[in-house]
C-alpha cells in the first residue's frame, strides 16, 4: 500500500508532534529532582505565635510565616522570647531561623537581641546563631557580638553558655573593658 504524499505529512507531523509532548512531559515530571515528588512543605501557618519549654524555661516563638518539613520548622522574621522561671526575660531577633522539634536546636540568621545570663543582661549581635538545647550553649558565627556591663567582646566565631555564663572566642577578637 502506497501512501500519498498528503498522508506521509500528516504522520510525519503527528509523529513529531508526539516527541515534543513526550520530550515535555518528561521534563515536567523531572523538575524536582527525579522522583517525580515535589518536596513541599507538610503545614504553612502565617502570623504564629508558639510557646514551648526548653531546659526549664519558656519560649515564644514569632513569626509571620512559618513551614514545617520533615520535622523541622522553618520561621522567616523569627522571633524568640525566652522566659526564666524568675520571670526574666531574653529577646532575640532574627531575619529567619530554624527549629529542630526532635531535639529543640535552634538556628538563627541575622540575629541580635538580649539574654540574661547569671542575672545579668548582655547584649549580642551574630550574622548566625546555632543553640544546642543539650549543652545550653549558643554558638555565634560570622561576627559575633556580646555586650554586657563594662565588656564587649568582638570575634568572629564564639560560643556562650546560658548556665554559666561562661563566653569563648575562637579565631581571634577583640574584648574591651569599659573602666568608667
Amino acid at each position: 500500500m502506497k501512501l500519498s504524499f498528503h498522508w506521509k505529512l500528516l504522520l510525519t507531523g503527528a509523529a513529531i508532534f508526539a516527541l515534543v509532548m513526550g520530550g515535555y512531559l518528561w521534563h515536567d515530571l523531572h523538575l524536582s529532582g527525579g522522583d517525580g515528588v515535589e518536596n513541599i512543605p507538610d503545614v504553612v501557618i502565617e502570623n504564629i505565635k508558639v510557646n514551648r519549654e526548653v531546659n526549664g524555661r519558656e519560649w515564644l516563638f514569632t513569626s509571620p510565616k512559618v513551614e514545617h518539613k520533615d520535622g523541622v520548622v522553618y520561621g522567616q522574621s523569627l522571633d524568640v522570647t525566652i522566659t526564666e522561671k524568675d520571670g526574666r526575660k531574653s529577646h532575640l531577633k532574627s531575619g529567619r531561623g530554624t527549629f529542630m522539634r526532635e531535639n529543640n536546636d535552634i538556628s538563627l540568621e541575622r540575629t541580635n537581641g538580649s539574654v540574661i545570663s547569671g542575672g545579668r543582661p548582655y547584649e549580642i549581635a551574630s550574622g548566625k546563631a546555632d543553640y544546642s538545647a543539650s549543652g545550653d550553649v549558643w554558638n555565634f558565627s560570622d561576627n559575633f557580638m556580646l555586650a554586657g556591663g563594662n565588656v564587649t567582646v568582638k570575634c568572629r566565631n564564639g560560643s556562650f553558655n546560658t548556665n554559666t555564663g561562661e563566653c569563648r572566642i575562637t579565631d581571634g577578637g577583640k574584648v574591651t573593658w569599659n573602666l568608667k
